[in-house]
């Protein structure tokens, strides 16, 4: 997701410690909120650690109240100056994962205006810090977007063909952080047990849509109002979290209740349960201009054009501002997993007079709009969120 600045004109952007898991959750709930509308039945999916990645580096060329800004809707103000970059820069580098049957990469790249001096400092830390690559380029020049697209093109690999069709010459930089995961399942769906199942979508009639379905022991939490299961990585590194609420709510209902503070609590409330988990085979795609959600968390400034400061890019004068602020993202979810694992357990235990207590079972059917979550389970960090309405769109 680039983040072009602008000279004069506007134009451009696209798109561990405790400390940090704790800001890293705030962002995400608070960007959640900002990005599904009360009365929107659209799917929704983005990475809240793309987008903080790429905010980081915007914070770090910025100074005064932009600066603090840009500290607050990343949720970090709280923390000592100095912490603040360390604890992004910490998370992103914790974030880097090749296990085998897991892939998650994360890249960074500036691409720089060179008819304008950008402050060599500035653009070194970017490096050191963020391991962004820097080019410098000619904005007026055509093959600059298509230069832009072939990096987003292999850093997502494939995934998704680009994120701007053009550049103003007059944009001081643009911004891109790409995030990469591809994950396989610790157990796989079993392909013969997928058929189609009713789905009863957001607005609509319902639906037959393929059904995944597996049997088995999860980690699984169950609350009045929605039921939950993680579905694990090869490695066990990274996971899914599937919420699904309970009948008589509303995925709104749900998402009212996603705060950090509820989402840690939940986290500690997980117990390995046997049960039946069927969930619905999706592909999700979103595209979003952020502007106004920054905005509404707090980051106005810095796209004001004469209160904006980014010295530490590039000292006024002209003044520069991000003008545009782009995420687009995609995911699909399948059956399938290049590589399983298995553990038997062989549990002995004392032979008691007392009748055995029945053991605890569930069946968690996926079979209306859902959340999920997709969480780096070392850091805590939440690399990517969605919800799905629909699993047809």
């Amino acid at each position: 997701m680039p983040w072009p600045f602008s000279l004069r004109h506007s134009v451009v952007v696209e798109h561990p410690s405790e400390d940090g898991v704790l800001f890293a959750d705030r962002f995400a709930f608070r960007l959640y909120r900002e990005l599904v509308h009360p009365d929107a039945l659209d799917n929704v999916f983005f990475s809240p650690c793309s987008v903080t990645f790429c905010l980081a580096m915007m914070y770090e060329g910025a100074i005064g109240e932009t600066r603090q800004a840009i500290a607050t809707t990343l949720e970090i103000s709280d923390l000592h100056e100095k912490a603040r970059s360390i604890a992004v820069v910490q998370l992103q580098k914790a974030l880097h994962v090749t296990d085998s049957g897991v892939q998650l990469m994360i890249a960074n790249s500036l691409w720089c205006n060179r008819q304008i001096a950008i402050r060599s400092d500035y653009l070194s830390r970017m490096g050191a810090d963020f391991g962004a690559t820097v080019e410098s380029t000619d904005f007026s020049d055509k093959h600059t977007v298509q230069r832009i697209n072939k990096w987003v093109r292999e850093k997502t690999h494939n995934k998704i063909d680009g994120i701007i069709n053009e550049i103003s010459p007059l944009a001081l930089l643009v911004a891109l952080n790409a995030i990469y995961f591809k994950g396989a399942w610790a157990n796989p769906f079993d392909l013969s047990l997928t058929n189609d199942r009713w789905f009863a979508p957001a607005e609509g009639p319902k639906k037959q849509v393929p059904m995944m379905s597996q049997y088995g022991r999860f980690r699984y939490l169950e609350r009045r109002k929605f039921q939950a299961v993680v579905l694990p990585y090869n490695e066990r590194r990274t996971s899914m979290y599937v919420f699904l609420p309970a009948p008589r709510q509303t995925l709104a209902d749900f998402e009212r209740l996603l705060t950090s503070g509820e989402w840690q609590e939940w986290m500690s409330g997980f117990e390995d349960v046997k049960g039946v988990v069927r969930l619905p085979r999706f592909n999700v795609s979103f595209s979003a201009y952020l502007n106004g959600a920054l905005t509404n968390m707090g980051m106005g400034i810095a796209f004001d054009q004469k209160r904006a400061r980014f010295d530490h890019i590039c000292p006024p004068p002209p003044e520069s501002w991000i003008d545009l602020v782009l995420h687009r993202a995609v995911a699909e979810v399948n059956e399938e997993g290049t590589e399983a694992a298995a553990v038997t357990m062989v549990g002995v235990t004392l032979a008691c007079a007392m009748r055995p207590r029945p053991e605890r079972t569930f069946e968690m059917n996926v079979d209306r709009p859902f959340f999920f979550a997709i969480r780096d389970e070392q850091t805590g960090a939440l690399l990517f969120l969605g919800r799905v309405t629909d699993p047809t769109r």
